[in-house]
């Protein structure tokens, strides 16, 4: 997997194609999800490795599983990138959050809903209902967010998400 890695740290950060290709030539690896993983707290890496595991997941639309599911939740004090951060959160619905990351999951997802990023504002709502729905004692905190944000914030697109998972609901 030496030449995956090189691979993402020459990516642009831009071109689809070129990650898209980059997942395509690597996802069929035995140990490809497990490299992507631990290549996430690496800065000049996480923006690709974190793509790489949303599409990866978003394709199989199956839950991660097991250790790769707490190497994920041990490092998101690390992630520092915009996109790495967006790409986690868009992820959280197949990322069951263990018990033993609960706080620290709950941590960065409201320190992310201040974010001045809409999309990272937007997400990190979603992630907080899909962190409730797995855990029911934070629904009335994500139920109060969710309705003042929706009556506050001033991005069109953060309503729009609240809007979706209000009539989802629990």
């Amino acid at each position: 997997m030496i030449n995956l890695t090189r691979e993402l740290a020459a990516w642009d950060k831009k071109s689809v194609d070129v990650i898209t290709s980059i997942y395509d030539r690597f996802a069929a690896e035995p140990d490809f999800v497990e490299h992507i993983v631990s290549l996430t707290p690496e800065l000049t890496l996480q923006s690709g490795s974190t793509w790489l595991l949303k599409h990866y997941l978003e394709e199989r639309q199956q839950p991660l599983s097991g250790g790769l599911v707490t190497a994920i939740f041990q490092h998101l004090d690390r992630l520092v990138e915009w996109e790495a951060k967006l790409h986690i959160l868009q992820c959280m619905a197949y990322l069951p959050v263990p018990e033993t990351h609960v706080k620290k999951t709950q941590s960065f997802l409201l320190e992310n809903i201040e974010s001045d990023n809409k999309f990272i504002r937007a997400w990190s709502y979603s992630g907080y209902y899909q962190l409730a729905k797995q855990y029911p004692e934070l629904r009335y905190d994500v139920e109060k967010r969710l309705t003042e944000a929706l009556q506050n914030d001033p991005a069109a697109s953060v309503k729009a998400r609240i809007r979706k998972l209000l009539k989802e609901g629990f």
